[in-house]
């Protein structure tokens, strides 16, 4: 039984955010969907409470990518960067499709912070570096 419920409520979130107005957020249906699950006893609290501090940073991560997104759509970088794609893949879709892959690599990459290496001899990490004098 309290898998069904836990189903049906997952179930009622996914059609919501997929069917979702431009009024509704995703969160009008997945915070009480949460605070059912932790209420009706199918999570004990303590679990939700560790999952929150789990999962934490990455919805902050998440968040902080589509913020950015959402700035950069607004001041027309999308649409600028789209069609400078367009032009330069002269109508070939297979062409467009590496272009935009590439320009999706490049944003990820320049967007994100560098992740340590890890060096087995003096098994401490160590930040990358380009320079010969590292």
């Amino acid at each position: 039984m309290a898998l069904a419920l836990a189903a049906a409520l997952l179930a009622v979130v996914l059609a919501v955010a997929v069917l979702r107005t431009r009024r509704v957020p995703e969160a009008a249906a997945a915070v009480p969907a949460a605070v059912l699950v932790v209420a009706l006893g199918l999570l004990p609290p303590d679990a939700a409470v560790a999952e929150i501090g789990e999962l934490g940073p990455t919805v902050g991560f998440l968040a902080a990518i589509l913020l950015l997104g959402r700035l950069a759509d607004s001041e027309g970088v999308s649409a600028w960067l789209g069609a400078r794609l367009a032009v330069a893949a002269r109508s070939r879709a297979p062409r467009l499709f590496a272009l935009v892959f590439l320009a999706a690599t490049a944003v990820t990459s320049t967007t994100c912070p560098p992740r340590s290496s890890w060096s087995p001899r003096s098994a401490r990490p160590r930040t990358r570096c380009w320079s010969s004098r590292c």
